[in-house]
């Protein structure tokens, strides 16, 4: 997760001068240098451009996470625009144009190549998750480093130009300096907006409900209490008076430091390390089959993942809230670790296979990204991590249906429509879950008739 984010400011003299806010630099990124002059010295510029960015934009770099529209499986932020522009593919103009406005005006304070306007230097997109960072350069490599040690590098990047400009006698210098100085004011003045994502009037609207007054002084930069993670994840689909509900809920938690799942998480996170290099879904794969042998439940026998939450001491509660998109809300970090369900009738948490799996999802998220360096909360259903969403949902599907078992019990049966009865009354799952873990099985032998009869039953109804 390392990375390196450096200013080099050349002593040789800038055609415009230091009072002006002009002088010769190179951003050097990864030890290479990213942004520099035509013949890869200092690039000639006015760098007070950068500093005034940092300092406009500082709440936002240090505190927002999510997207600004519901969007699901976006690998990285350098994404956004593509997933986005597929949206609006299917949405009246206007609303399209409004979310447009949003995704650009988001992506203009993330990218820090936007402060050197005219200068066309390439992109550099910056958005934090949990204590972890998304740095995304010009060819989308995107890379996952550790939020703090990149905020140091950034903070002393601004101060290395603030020292170099703040002595100028030039208006808009001195007021860049000026406001880069007061950048912790500012973040304290924004903390509730960022971290909660709302708008001013939905912010409003819900302070008026619940007191969130203290929250700005007490977290800083550090993980924000679970209460506004959650509040975060949901407010694409939920109504001002349902956040504060869960809000409210969540600020009630316990906070004994419970401890779930305490004697397999190093084994977890040797598991992970194992496979850290393989796709997300094929970590997920692994760390079902490793937590079935610790826990020596064979591959022919259901799975119940509820009764071993609650074994661990996890609390399992039922809510019900207005959109059937959200399933489970999954909380840890500065509470006891706590799932609310949603019962919607629509809702998969609703359904006794629905339920199954989704607790086989939270399951995951307990053991790997609740020691991780991702978000307090999991949304399932409403705004998530994309890498490590794809992960527990490969677990789930694994730990409720081995894939080895799945193949094995087709290869007994009679016909394809028997082996899949048989694997959903087995294993209490659904057609459903049975048909992706047998399209995705290696080494399966599936004729073409059978893969378009299991692509018909991942059609949901």
């Amino acid at each position: 997760m390392a990375a390196e984010l450096e200013l080099i400011v050349h002593s040789a003299p800038s055609s415009g001068g230091r009072d002006h806010g002009r002088l010769k630099a190179t951003l050097w990124l990864n030890g290479q240098p990213y942004w520099h002059g035509e013949h890869g010295d200092g690039l000639d510029w006015t760098w007070i451009d950068l500093l005034e960015f940092l300092g406009r934009n500082w709440s936002a770099l240090m505190l927002e996470q999510g997207y600004p529209i519901p969007l699901d499986d976006i690998p990285h932020p350098g994404q956004l625009l593509q997933k986005a522009q597929a949206r609006w593919d299917d949405m009246r103009e206007e609303a399209a144009f409004a979310e447009e406005e949003q995704v650009l005006r988001f992506l203009d304070r993330h990218n820090l190549s936007v402060a050197m306007s005219g200068a066309n230097l390439p992109m550099l997109l910056w958005l934090r998750s949990g204590d972890t960072l998304w740095l995304v350069d010009e060819d989308e490599q995107a890379r996952r480093v550790a939020f703090h040690s990149l905020q140091a590098q950034l903070e002393a990047m601004g101060d290395v130009l603030a020292r170099e400009f703040e002595g100028s006698a030039q208006a808009h210098v001195r007021a860049a300096v000026h406001q880069w100085r007061r950048r912790e004011e500012q973040l304290r003045q924004d903390y509730l907006a960022y971290t909660t994502g709302l708008d001013d009037k939905r912010l409003a609207a819900l302070q008026a409900l619940i007191p969130l007054g203290e929250a700005a002084n007490a977290a800083g930069l550090q993980p924000e209490p679970v209460y506004l993670a959650a509040a975060r994840m949901v407010r694409h689909h939920l109504s001002v008076e349902q956040i504060a509900g869960i809000m409210r809920r969540l600020r009630e938690a316990p906070k004994t430091g419970k401890q779930p799942l305490g004697e397999l998480l190093d084994g977890a996170r040797a598991c992970l390390r194992q496979s850290i290099d393989q796709p997300p879904f094929e970590q997920g794969y692994q760390l079902a089959r490793w937590l079935r042998e610790q826990l020596g439940q064979r591959e022919r026998e259901a799975f119940d993942p509820e009764s071993l939450l609650r074994r661990e001491g996890v609390s399992i509660e039922e809510c019900e809230l207005e959109t059937p998109r959200i399933d489970a809300i999954a909380c840890w970090g500065d509470i006891d670790p706590l799932i609310l369900l949603n019962r919607h009738a629509q809702a998969r948490a609703a359904t006794d296979n629905g339920r199954r799996s989704t607790l086989a999802h939270e399951l995951c998220h307990l053991l790997i990204d609740r020691t991780r360096a991702l978000p307090v909360a999991e949304v399932l259903g409403g705004e998530v991590d994309s890498e490590s969403e794809k992960r527990a949902n490969a677990f789930a599907a694994e730990l409720l249906v081995p894939q080895a078992h799945a193949i094995q019990m087709l290869r007994q049966a009679p016909d394809l429509k028997s082996a899949v009865a048989a694997l959903t009354q087995s294993h209490r799952v659904s057609r459903q879950l049975v048909a992706y873990q047998l399209l995705n099985a290696p080494g399966g032998g599936l004729s073409e008739e059978e893969k378009v009869i299991l692509r018909n039953y991942t059609v949901p109804f």
